[in-house]
């Protein structure tokens, strides 16, 4: 009583044109799968038609196609029907066709990656519970998870994560060594200036206080241009057609 709808859907990697591999997907036609993507340009794939693929935007531009060309996927040709965006960048890279027609190319006939199941509005997340058990206790061997849990529990988000914060760590630990001996050789190569000071009557916390400012001065313009040259390289790297589908500088 908790479901609303459910959907099959089937992913796969593919070659795709000249590119080795990229994310091939399928849905079932008409299915509330479709409803968070907006289309830019042409229509969605129909079920009654064969060989139409809508591709994400990122995905277009690297192909270089738009509605109407035609683009090989695997050893099949397609007709480009549309063109859409989604909220994920990984969507944005991807060839969308119709649940039947993966199934056919990729000589799976009736199977599915897995099953997307939309709850009622008033479910909630006893609802989820319930289905999540029912599923587990009438199919077993088989799992559901929210998609709070599928994020949580990726290994490649967490793997991610955990490589960002190594290098975060190695960065910072880094910069401070390397802001520490820039102002200890500032300061030893200073010393009969600093002793002129305490000559004129400086005292040693004004003296200080001169080394601080100077050493978060530093930092501040290097923590800028480590961030103009780092969203530089993003840029770049995002701007390269290898590369582009898989990070967003802008994130």
């Amino acid at each position: 009583p908790d479901v609303a709808e459910a959907a099959g859907t089937m992913t796969d990697i593919m070659s795709v044109e000249d590119a080795p591999a990229m994310l091939v997907s399928g849905w079932e036609a008409g299915s509330f799968l479709w409803g968070h993507l907006r289309l830019t340009e042409g229509r969605w794939p129909d079920a009654r038609e064969e060989r139409v693929v809508a591709l994400g935007v990122v995905a277009a531009e690297i192909l270089g196609k738009s509605v109407g060309d035609s683009v090989q996927v695997d050893t099949f040709d397609f007709r480009v029907c549309g063109i859409f965006t989604g909220p994920a960048l990984s969507e944005n890279g991807t060839l969308l066709m119709t649940l039947s027609q993966i199934q056919t190319i990729s000589g799976r006939e009736g199977l599915v990656s897995s099953s997307s199941v939309k709850l009622k509005p008033q479910a909630g997340l006893t609802g989820a519970a319930r289905v999540r058990d029912a599923v587990r206790e009438r199919f077993p061997g088989f799992s559901a998870f929210t998609v709070g849990e599928i994020v949580r529990n990726n290994l490649a988000m967490q793997a991610g994560k955990a490589v960002s914060l190594a290098v975060s760590l190695v960065t910072l630990a880094i910069g401070t060594v390397g802001v520490l001996n820039t102002m200890l050789m500032s300061i030893f190569e200073r010393l009969q200036e600093i002793a002129v000071l305490l000559a004129i009557g400086w005292q040693r916390r004004r003296v200080a206080l001169l080394i601080l400012v100077e050493s978060l001065m530093l930092s501040a313009a290097g923590a800028i241009a480590g961030t103009v040259v780092g969203l530089g390289a993003l840029s770049a790297l995002q701007s390269a057609s290898w590369f582009r589908g898989k990070i967003d500088a802008t994130a």
